[in-house]
């Protein structure tokens, strides 16, 4: 809606009686002025538009910037436009008045608060008049409406979605089924009941939420378990690997142990190659050569080897020291 548009002034009227009287047959003095949505005149003109909330609100600025200080007169017939002639004069009577902060919007449309008259309220109790006529600016463009200029009082309405204000017992509409429905008083008004259908939406948009908050809580705990089961599954499997892994080792180096290969005091440090390099330690004890005889846990003393130099004591405790076999090291010292 852009208010540097040209806009044009077009007279709407009220229509089908929908909206119930208060008791005792007095006149609503909240009254719809508007409906939301697309406005279309009985008599062809428009579609105008009153297109949502923020549309609604914005069109109530307008009018409250355009009325001023001043209140909204609401008139018969729309005299004060129609049937003042400037240069001539005429009547136009109020029959009710519209504080400008009385205008609210909701989603059915822009709504205000209506002072009538003495005069007003005897004619609408007997019915001489009965319905309400907004007279609103829209954009020509767009056909968007910009605000409301007055109300008036007719008998020939143009917009049906408006709801009367003249009393009508007889077409009043029936909600004691639904207060009834909604646990209330059967003669409750509709604003009770509107207030009761709003806490209902609000507790069970607080009952949606609550389930929701359980459900996921149910599926964070029931992931928590598996992640935990998860977790002991795998220290599990890290556990029997380790023991695995100890075992294989200490089996390679008992063996080589076994075969002569290492002497019974190398076993702490050739276990510990076993486990940190598993395949290089038994690659290399596979070609180990034999230094020890089969039983014997002490290097076989050179003298005990036909055919071998014999070996001094340093050069025995040289073999000794890095693990050679007595007999091989005299045959390469002979050599």
């Amino acid at each position: 809606m852009a208010a540097a548009m040209p806009h044009a002034v077009i007279l709407a009227c009220a229509a089908a009686p929908l909206q119930p009287v208060l008791a005792g047959g007095e006149p609503v003095t909240r009254v719809q002025l508007l409906p939301m949505g697309t406005i279309a005149l009985r008599d062809g003109r428009g579609p105008f538009h009153l297109r949502d909330l923020d549309h609604a609100r914005r069109v109530i600025e307008e009018t409250r910037r355009r009325a001023g200080r001043t209140d909204i007169p609401v008139d018969y017939d729309h005299q004060s436009v129609f049937g003042a002639v400037k240069g001539v004069g005429g009547q136009a009577p109020a029959a009710g008045w519209i504080r400008p902060d009385s205008l609210e919007a909701d989603a059915r449309g822009i709504w205000a608060e209506v002072e009538w008259t003495a005069a007003a309220r005897e004619a609408l109790a007997d019915r001489r008049w009965r319905y309400l006529s907004p007279l609103f600016r829209y954009d020509e463009k767009t056909g968007e409406v910009v605000s409301i200029e007055n109300a008036g009082l007719t008998n020939s309405p143009a917009i049906e979605e408006l709801m009367a204000v003249a009393a009508n017992e007889e077409r009043r509409m029936d909600t004691s089924a639904i207060a009834l429905a909604l646990g209330l008083a059967e003669d409750a008004g509709v604003d009770e009941i509107l207030a009761a259908i709003a806490a209902m939406k609000e507790q069970m948009a607080g009952a949606q939420e609550a389930a929701v908050s359980a459900a996921v809580a149910a599926a964070t705990a029931e992931r928590d378990g598996q992640l935990a089961a998860a977790r002991a599954e795998v220290a599990d499997l890290a556990s029997r690997l380790a023991t695995f892994q100890e075992e294989a080792a200490s089996r390679l180096v008992d063996d080589a142990i076994a075969a002569g290969k290492l002497t019974p005091a190398q076993r702490a440090f050739w276990l510990a190659q076993a486990k940190s390099k598993p395949e290089e330690t038994a690659a290399y004890l596979a070609t180990a050569p034999v230094i020890l005889a089969p039983g014997r846990s002490d290097l076989v003393p050179a003298s005990a080897t036909p055919g071998s130099a014999p070996l001094t004591d340093d050069e025995l405790a040289v073999a000794r020291a890095f693990g050679l076999n007595p007999a091989a090291f005299a045959a390469a010292k002979g050599a």
